[in-house]
């Protein structure tokens, strides 16, 4: 189908509106899509979609037909805009998805766009209601099934259904096929739908992100350089006495914080970050009086480092309300603590120490050294001149004596 508007006042020239139904049509149509995306993205300052969603939300529009029709505008010798239509009850006309090249604004385009698509959707509408089952001729098309027009030269289930020729005239396509195109639609538009969900998260995560520069991170007593909170924070307060190296990166869903509660003003730093850490997702330091990490700590998912406590000594009153007086806990440079470890006050964690997943740290762990267990206990230890060696003495008299059981190496001899 194809109609012809006059110019407007002599100058822009003739619009020819046709439906889309050709592969090149739809290359079109999708061509405009990606301007339009474009164009919000600029206007709506948001990062822009993958061209695979412009695609994924083009092959949705195009499942849709012909129930839903899909026009282009052909101004001169470029098409320049699209509008859908569909009818509705009662003879009403429906329209969405308007979109006009900037260059061709204002010209009366999407005007004729409207009244054209409107008209022909209402059409439509009187006479699927006279009688929805009537095969009818229109154009070089059958229409058949759902009263609504199908190519004859593209008899596919995406176009309608089979089309099947019976002594002149056309069977209706079986409930089964056109069951199957909807649901096809429906896959179709829930994985457009995902692929929007996800990049519209990793975009909020991005915008969410604490770093240098950002008015959160103005409020901590120190923010190095190339270090980030990452988005969602579960709780963080007491800023202005924390301290956080430069190149620190701090999971998402972590806890930081300073003081009991963020109504308390600490003074000095009460939580020091060294530089190059990273805090694993959902980890929490929480500090009262003094916790203090070296550089290059690394943690696991879920770690847990306090030197606050609850006291139970009153025997009446909740021991939710009772507090226990904190203990400074420090943790050495080049440590590493496992996934669900816990860092309890007075803890002293040396130098290159290695906390095993689930360790409960409560007292003093050496330099070079690997502990495990609740209350973690040391179970190897680094000599010079003999390596990493065992020194737990579980398995019998044999193990007296550290350097009896060295440790193995590594895989491939190192």
């Amino acid at each position: 189908m194809t109609s012809t508007s006059p110019p407007s006042c002599g100058r822009a020239p003739a619009i020819a509106i046709r439906l889309v139904e050709s592969d090149e049509d739809w290359s079109t149509v999708r061509r405009l899509a990606r301007l339009d995306h474009e164009e919000q993205a600029r206007r709506q300052g948001h990062p822009l979609w993958d061209e695979e969603v412009t695609s994924e939300m083009v092959a949705t529009k195009r499942a849709k037909s012909p129930a839903m029709r899909f026009w282009l505008a052909r101004a001169g010798e470029a098409d320049c805009a699209f509008l859908s239509s569909w009818p509705g009850a009662n003879g009403v006309g429906k329209v969405e998805d308007l979109f006009t090249h900037a260059d061709f604004r204002h010209r009366g385009i999407a005007s004729a766009l409207i009244v054209h698509s409107v008209r022909d959707a209402r059409e439509r509408g009187r006479r699927s209601g006279a009688d929805r089952r009537a095969p009818e001729r229109h154009a070089d098309t059958y229409v058949c099934g759902d009263g609504l027009p199908t190519p004859l030269r593209d008899p596919s289930p995406a176009q309608g259904g089979r089309l099947v020729r019976h002594r002149g005239s056309l069977r209706r396509p079986r409930l089964g096929r056109a069951a199957r195109r909807l649901e096809h639609a429906a896959v179709a538009t829930r994985r457009l739908l995902g692929d929007v969900v996800q990049a519209g998260w990793s975009w909020a995560i991005d915008l969410g992100t604490i770093r240098p520069g950002h008015r959160r991170a103005q409020r901590f007593a120190r923010f190095g350089q190339r270090s980030a909170i990452c988005f969602p924070v579960s709780a963080l307060f007491g800023e202005s006495s924390i301290e956080i190296g430069d190149g620190c990166i701090v999971g998402p869903n972590a806890t930081l914080s300073a003081g009991v509660s963020p109504e308390q003003v600490l003074d000095g730093p009460v939580v020091t970050i060294g530089d190059r850490c990273v805090i694993g997702k959902g980890s929490g330091v929480v500090g009262h009086q003094h916790v203090e990490i070296g550089d290059d700590v690394w943690t696991g998912h879920y770690v847990y480092v306090s030197d606050a406590n609850h006291g139970y000594a009153d025997p009446v009153e909740p021991v939710g309300r009772q507090f226990a007086a904190p203990r400074p806990v420090r943790i050495g440079a080049g440590s590493w603590l496992g996934h669900g470890a816990l860092v309890l006050g007075g803890a002293t964690i040396g130098e290159h120490v290695a906390g095993g997943a689930g360790a409960v740290v409560t007292g003093d762990l050496p330099d070079y050294s690997v502990a495990v267990g609740n209350p973690a206990r040391v179970i190897r230890r680094y000599l010079t001149g003999e390596g990493w060696v065992r020194v737990d003495d579980t398995d019998g008299a044999d193990d007296a004596h550290p350097a009896v059981r060295p440790y193995p190496p590594a895989a491939g001899g190192g």
